[in-house]
């Protein structure tokens, strides 16, 4: 009788939100998908080396399931097509910033997303990637609830306007 309700107090503590780790998906809501994730980690490091930049441009992409313009930790995030950069780049300086997110790729035994800042420069009729890093967000499959358990981010990058 003591073992079982020993058991059963402990199953109850281990499942409080204090004692669980966050879980993440591919196909999930904003707050627990794996790619809302790494762009939460990438707009915790530029607010951290760039207060001043208040505007992500994010490279269309079907992955992320975010509407055209989104708020995450104070910064807009704007996806942007490559006919919009273009007309973009008619009416601002010769170099803007371009955000591309990687899909999740699988890197040892984890698996890792990447988001790369691109500096675009208009050179003629061609647009010109320049990359200048990456922060690389990890994750672990864990395959007794079917989710990614979210590990750490690693990476950096020198520029960013």
């Amino acid at each position: 009788m003591k073992k079982s309700v020993l058991i059963a107090l402990l199953s109850t503590a281990l499942s409080l939100p204090g004692f669980s780790q966050a879980r993440y998906d591919t196909a999930a809501p904003a707050a627990t998908n794996v790619y809302h994730k790494a762009l939460t980690e990438f707009c915790t490091y530029v607010q951290q080396y760039f207060p001043t930049v208040k505007e992500i441009w994010l490279e269309e992409n079907l992955l992320l399931r975010l509407p055209a313009s989104t708020t995450i930790n104070g910064l807009t995030l704007v996806c942007v097509s490559p006919e919009a950069l273009q007309q973009k780049l008619k009416h601002r300086p010769k170099r803007v910033y371009l955000t591309r997110v990687v899909p999740l790729q699988v890197e040892g035994n984890e698996f890792v997303i990447k988001v790369i800042p691109f500096a675009v420069q208009k050179t003629g009729r061609q647009l010109q990637l320049i990359n200048s890093g990456a922060l690389s967000t990890y994750f672990q499959y864990d395959c007794g609830v079917h989710k990614f358990v979210f590990m750490g981010s690693k990476g950096g990058f020198s520029t960013l306007q």
